[in-house]
């Protein structure tokens, strides 16, 4: 963990890119989460997959993603999604808010 916000705190390219709090996701078996959506369409979610057992399944219209442990998986909020959990251990992601690169705003980098 301190490894992890070291990193985050840096002023390497990709720690300037996050645009909010980085959290921690923990969800366990039998978890949904309903249908909705973000704010708006100036992010995206990077989500690093920490702890990933089988059950996790996000679905973003009629498509259904899955994490998989140590790759990251995009997620652009502003589409409806819902995620549901029906496997037997824990899923834990790290998911950080980033500026969407096709999108241009006064506090993304030049």
């Amino acid at each position: 963990l301190v490894r992890t916000c070291s990193l985050l705190r840096g002023e390497e390219v990709l720690a300037r890119a996050i645009t909010g709090t980085a959290k921690f996701y923990v969800m366990t078996p039998g978890t949904q989460l309903k249908l909705h959506c973000g704010q708006g369409n100036l992010r995206l979610f990077v989500q690093l997959g920490i702890l990933i057992p089988k059950g996790p399944l996000l679905r973003v219209g009629n498509k259904e993603r899955r994490w998989q442990e140590g790759k990251v998986l995009i997620l652009d909020d502003s589409f409806m999604h819902s995620v549901r959990h029906e496997g037997s251990g824990t899923r834990v992601t790290l998911s950080l808010p980033v500026w969407h690169p096709d999108i241009h705003h006064r506090f993304m980098l030049p």
